[in-house]
């Protein structure tokens, strides 16, 4: 997976934790990451994984506007025709050939 690197996040995440006034124990024991780990990630802007981010986000309580944040950028695939369509599995049965298929000349 791709690492996670910015220094205006890690700059805004340390203020917002600053002006909750939380130290990095208590980020660490709400987070369930290491104090080091978090003085890393909110000096540096090395967030490593998605999961640290996201575990920092809802350790300072901004977890519910992530997921709106997500939810607004993924389209809604329930509008979509072929969401509900009755569609099936292709068959297994190799002898069957689907509509359509091309057929092989037989020598």
């Amino acid at each position: 997976m791709a690492k996670i690197k910015d220094a205006v996040l890690a700059e805004s995440l340390n203020a917002l934790r600053l002006s909750q006034n939380i130290s990095f124990e208590e980020l660490a024991a709400k987070s369930g990451l290491g104090v080091a780990t978090l003085k890393r990630m909110l000096s540096k802007g090395e967030f490593g994984e998605l999961d640290a981010l996201v575990r920092v986000f809802t350790a300072l309580g901004l977890g519910d506007k992530l997921m709106q944040g997500i939810r607004s950028s993924v389209p809604d695939v329930t509008q979509s025709p072929y969401f509900n369509a009755n569609r099936q599995r292709a068959s297994k049965n190799p002898e069957i050939l689907t509509p359509n298929a091309p057929s092989w000349p037989e020598e």
